[in-house]
C-alpha cells in the first residue's frame, strides 16, 4: 500500500499548524512567560511540536534560576 501525503496536522485537537499563533508561542518560550505545558494546552498542540518548532527556528529558552 502506497503512502499518501497528508497535510501538516498535529495534536489531539487536529488544528492545522497554520492556525497556531506561533509569535505568541515564541514570546512565551523565549521569555519564559508561562510553562510550555500550559502554552501547548491553550493552543491545542503538543509540547513536542513546540520543541520541534523551537529547534527549527533557533529559539533559545532562558535558564530558570531556582
Amino acid at each position: 500500500m502506497a503512502r499518501t501525503q497528508r497535510s501538516a496536522v498535529y495534536s489531539h485537537s487536529n488544528l492545522p499548524v497554520d492556525n497556531v499563533d506561533w509569535l505568541e508561542i515564541e514570546m512565551a518560550y523565549r521569555y519564559a512567560l508561562k510553562s510550555m505545558d500550559k502554552v501547548a494546552i491553550e493552543n491545542g498542540i503538543t509540547l513536542d511540536l513546540i520543541a520541534r518548532k523551537a529547534e527549527q527556528e533557533g529559539w533559545v529558552r532562558p535558564a530558570i534560576k531556582r
